[in-house]
């Protein structure tokens, strides 16, 4: 048996470089988007939820066969939002303006699956959909007011007690290929985000979800 193993493995590692050439594909990627959550219940009249700047970065690993592709790979994303509100004094009323934005971090395992269509002999785009696993390790909140910036970094012990680290989100993308030569391609790729489970803990009794429109860029290399 282990010997049988052993002859399997090294068919594989003999094999895998021929396949590789053909089907399989390196893609890292940086991005930048736009997010913000689900409507906050604790919200008062005077405070709005408001769309924040976010990142990510992540190196993909994808397999191609004729015009279906699949990939999956590890990045970090950043979710979050942003909060406008009042100060007020102690009989309620209003004495002036502030702002509250807060990011998450999180290193996400993606799992997508589209259909390539060609737009030219150089050119294609590419409809995927999918899910990625998500693990909320840290964050950082910057308050603003009265002339004063106040940021607060979030660890993991306090991501643990306020919220489900783990996660899982739906994907929709749109991957622009653009082919330089036979290994090397330009992505652009537009799309959106949501976290389909619930962000605060069961006994809040509060629902919480993260969404974002991201628009991502980087290299396809082929193998």
């Amino acid at each position: 048996m282990f010997i049988k193993k052993v002859i399997l493995a090294v068919f594989s590692l003999c094999s895998f470089p021929a396949l590789a050439q053909q089907n399989f594909f390196l893609q890292p990627v940086l991005g930048i988007g736009m997010g913000k959550t689900t409507p906050l219940q604790s919200l008062s009249s005077k405070q709005k939820t408001q769309f924040t700047l976010l990142y990510n970065a992540q190196i993909g690993i994808g397999y191609e066969s004729g015009r279906f592709v699949l990939n999956t790979g590890l990045g970090y994303t950043q979710t979050g939002l942003a909060l406008d509100f009042q100060y007020t004094d102690g009989l309620g009323e209003p004495i002036g303006d502030g702002s509250l934005s807060i990011h998450y971090n999180n290193l996400v395992v993606p799992f997508t699956a589209g259909y390539k269509f060609l737009m030219g002999k150089k050119s294609s785009v590419s409809p995927l959909v999918g899910a990625e696993l998500s693990y909320l390790f840290s964050g950082t909140s910057v308050q603003s007011g009265f002339g004063a910036i106040h940021r607060q970094k979030i660890n993991a012990a306090e991501i643990k007690r306020e919220f489900q680290p783990i996660g899982l989100t739906g994907i929709v993308q749109l991957n622009f290929v653009f082919k330089v030569t036979d290994r090397i391609s330009i992505v652009v790729a537009p799309g959106f985000d949501y976290l389909l489970t619930n962000m605060n803990k069961a006994e809040t009794g509060q629902s919480l979800h993260t969404y974002a429109i991201r628009l991502n860029g980087g290299i396809k290399w082929r193998l």
